[in-house]
């Protein structure tokens, strides 16, 4: 049986008892207080210094950070059939005009200071984010301009596309540890020759939009092209946001699917130990797209999944648009939720530091999140809330929302009645169009529900 996977702060430990402590205090105020500044969240200036203090040591590392909160990750053992998903992504973090900006690397231009941050965020078998698996920040420094043509021919290792190499290893690390099945999954950037044949463990899969007309081992045919030879495997519909015109729509698709073996090209520099990757690629096509949509959806997905009936197609397609919930993550981190562009740090060593506490703080809100949209009548307790938080969501939300919203001890509220109730608190009004509150606003419903709760903690310590 599958249940929810556990994120508990205080197992963090950073091989030093007043360091750990201090890493501890600072995450529960983040993590109750994420679009706040660090003097906001901390409260008083004792607990900013110490922060500041923190986030300054030369002893911590935003890696150490990470590998604190990944250890307090209690994964659950799932159905063979069951994934794990490792979302892959990049970002982009711009301080241009910040007081530090001088201090962190360059952008696309190179006016632009900042740096690009890559996550990889754990989605559990029920489609809730648990997790952050591994975060890397690329700093870059001005020589990078002008060398396209050089980086060409440079061995994966010392570019920067490196860190999709690295990234599938540690989700193959995470599946061999655990001992569970995983899909690592990443758009077009990680169509990379080099990932493909990174593959070691058998539990671990990955899933990559291709971005090039590959040639292929033993035919004449590109990859593109031996796709349009197979007959479609089946159709299916999807309901679609529609950004070009903002508006939603439904979307008839075709899947076609065939084994391909790519071909490594003979001029190929520094890929002579790759060998030929052997895998599936699905090609996913709009039909009867209306006449006002100027690019109806095509994708063509690479990945070593077995796809040997339609449904295992539509397995791996369900997968690829789970990578949404990492592009969440970064709105949720940047304008969204945590606001991390914002911070004032003015050397990348504790701002990094910060922002990897930021990550980890706003993992709860995506959590609930989803669970509430992906398993609607799994209960509180199961989804980690607790009896007395719920109890004071819906006594404030009774007494100043809506008289209907009674807590009843023995009928707890589903995931999906909890997630609604704490977005109206944050200014959610539910309607047939959108049940469900946005991250927005459960990061500001979500902090206003602590703040109930430390107000209820200092009655409850008063004497009268």
């Amino acid at each position: 049986m599958i249940t929810t996977d556990q994120i508990t702060y205080l197992a963090a430990e950073l091989n030093d008892k007043r360091l750990t402590n201090r890493f501890n205090q600072i995450i529960e105020k983040v993590s109750s207080n994420p679009s706040s500044s660090i003097p906001q969240a901390m409260e008083c200036k004792a607990a900013s210094k110490g922060a500041y203090r923190f986030f300054n040591n030369k002893k911590v590392s935003s890696e150490q950070l990470l590998a604190a909160h990944t250890a307090s990750i209690s994964v659950s053992n799932c159905e063979e059939q069951s994934y794990y998903l490792v979302l892959s992504d990049t970002t982009t973090l711009d301080y241009t005009g910040k007081r530090g900006a001088a201090n962190f690397g360059y952008l696309t231009k190179p006016y632009l200071r900042g740096f690009y941050l890559h996550n990889d965020l754990i989605v559990n078998p029920l489609g809730a984010p648990i997790g952050l698996l591994k975060q890397h920040y690329i700093n870059r420094d001005k020589d990078y301009f002008g060398k396209s043509y050089e980086r060409k021919y440079w061995p994966i290792e010392e570019k920067e596309s490196a860190r999709w190499l690295n990234s599938f290893q540690a989700a193959q690390d995470f599946s061999e540890q655990h001992q569970v099945n995983s899909v690592w999954v990443a758009d077009r950037e990680a169509d990379i020759i080099e990932v493909y044949a990174a593959r070691w463990q058998s539990q671990t899969h990955f899933l990559v939009r291709a971005q090039y007309d590959r040639c292929l081992a033993n035919s004449a045919s590109k990859l593109y092209s031996l796709l349009k030879q197979q007959a479609v495997a089946g159709n299916y519909e999807i309901e679609i946001d529609d950004p070009q015109s903002s508006q939603s729509r439904t979307a008839q698709l075709a899947v076609r699917y065939c084994p391909v073996t790519l071909k490594i090209s003979s001029h190929a520099k520094n890929k002579q130990q790759v060998g030929q990757p052997d895998m599936y690629a699905i090609e996913v096509y709009e039909i009867n797209a209306p006449d006002e949509v100027e690019e109806p959806i095509r994708w063509v997905l690479l990945t070593s999944l077995p796809i040997l009936s339609f449904e295992h197609a539509l397995q791996a397609i369900q997968f690829y648009v789970k990578r949404w919930l990492v592009e969440r993550f970064h709105y949720l981190l940047k304008s969204g939720g945590a606001k991390v562009e914002q911070l004032q740090i003015e050397q990348p060593q504790p701002l990094h530091n910060a922002i990897t506490t930021y990550s980890i703080g706003i993992i709860n809100i995506m959590k609930i999140r989803y669970l509430a949209e992906n398993k609607p009548d799994m209960s509180i307790t199961d989804a980690g809330i607790t009896f007395l938080e719920c109890e004071i969501l819906y006594a404030y939300a009774q007494a100043n929302i809506c008289k209907n919203l009674v807590f009843d001890p023995d009928n707890l509220p589903t995931v999906w009645e909890y997630c609604r109730v704490l977005g109206m608190i944050g200014g959610f009004i539910p309607r047939k169009s959108q049940p469900l509150p946005g991250l927005k606003i459960l990061t500001r419903a979500s902090e206003k529900l602590k703040l109930l709760l430390a107000a209820f903690d200092v009655f409850m310590s008063m004497n009268y």
